[in-house]
């Protein structure tokens, strides 16, 4: 089973509720690995999936949202066994 898309919505327990209940983490304490996706948070409450360019001045991908907007960010959790993410060319 593949997962494509930005996000998907995952049911169950374990790994599950320990990431929905885990802690955001600031920007202004840590950033993300590079090309790792993660959920960021905004400003005004937005949240998206996304993830930081090699050269962090540039931003988020996909684009529209600056260092500068974005607050807090947190690790996906992990796929359910037996499923694959499956990267999404943009073009």
């Amino acid at each position: 089973m593949a997962v494509s898309g930005s996000a998907s919505i995952m049911t169950g327990t374990g790994d599950w509720q320990r990431w929905v209940m885990s802690k955001w983490i600031s920007v202004k304490d840590r950033l993300p690995v590079p090309h790792r996706d993660v959920l960021v948070l905004g400003h005004g409450g937005d949240m998206d999936v996304r993830h930081l360019l090699d050269d962090v001045s540039r931003g988020w991908y996909p684009g529209g949202w600056g260092l500068g907007w974005t607050t807090h960010w947190k690790p996906l959790p992990e796929l359910p066994e037996g499923w694959e993410k499956v990267e999404i060319s943009h073009g």
